[in-house]
């Protein structure tokens, strides 16, 4: 996943980078940093962090379920971990 692709995934999801942040328990500057383009200061997203927004942007995600993860629950298939 592309920093463009990355950050159409945020904005797919309504999620600011604090709220990204806390899903991916991670800080929101890494967020920015996975977002940017330029060489520099720019970071590849995380591979792990990908594969979660691909999972919550899938066409059978259910929205409501992401204000559940951020009151704290966890989904069924992230039991035992």
């Amino acid at each position: 996943m592309t920093p463009r692709e990355f950050k159409a995934a945020q904005h797919a999801l309504g999620l600011s980078d604090v709220a990204l942040a806390f899903i991916l328990n991670t800080r929101p500057d890494t967020i920015r940093k996975w977002k940017r383009e330029d060489a520099v200061s720019s970071r590849p997203p995380n591979p792990v962090a990908v594969e979660a927004l691909r999972w919550m942007t899938e066409d059978n995600y259910e929205p409501p379920r992401m204000r559940w993860i951020l009151d704290g629950k966890r989904p069924d298939e992230w039991e035992g971990e």
